[in-house]
């Protein structure tokens, strides 16, 4: 078992430290790069909110599969931290508040059984981006792509009751459960 003094040697965090700011420092001068290579293009582009919107968006070059696949993963790992949060801040009140009334015993069951239910929301509500994205030409340069919602395949209604059950029950109900 480990002992929680044990500490990374001194050395080990001065390389952590050194390897964040590269990281960093590369993703900074990546994205600068695109956003003048965009902005100052040569050819004619047209200054519209559309265009400038998606300046931070580089083309596409994965394809379709993929555009799914990443989308999926990056909400469903989005959905799952959140209700993870919202679980543990739910256990630490009810340590807090109700600690005589706890019991031991079903712990093991209760804690899969949130699990579960963790992980079978995040997918469900993840599944529309499985289905739903395609890949977009941009107006102005068509031979480039950008990953999005699909047009033909989602009726308004849909993509507006997705977005409200999303923001109500990855957004307000753990915001207010977590403040009250």
């Amino acid at each position: 078992m480990s002992n929680f003094n044990d500490r990374p040697s001194e050395w080990f965090r001065i390389f952590l430290i050194i390897l964040f700011i590269i990281i960093v420092l590369i993703g900074l001068i990546g994205n600068i790069l695109v956003l003048l290579s965009v902005l100052t293009n040569h050819i004619k582009i047209r200054r519209s909110s559309t265009n400038l919107l998606l300046v931070n968006m580089s083309s596409w070059y994965l394809g379709l599969s993929l555009c799914k696949i990443i989308r999926f993963l990056q909400v469903l790992g989005c959905y799952v931290s959140v209700q993870t949060l919202l679980i543990i801040s739910i256990e630490r009140y009810i340590a807090i508040i109700h600690a005589v009334k706890i019991s031991h015993s079903n712990r093991r069951k209760r804690l899969l059984l949130i699990f579960i239910s963790i992980w079978s929301i995040g997918i469900i509500m993840a599944l529309p981006n499985l289905f739903l994205l395609t890949l977009h030409p941009l107006t102005n340069r068509p031979e480039y792509y950008v990953c999005g919602l699909s047009d033909h395949y989602t009726h308004p209604y849909f993509a507006l009751f997705y977005k409200y059950t999303e923001s109500i029950v990855f957004f307000f109900i753990p915001i207010f459960v977590q403040v009250s």
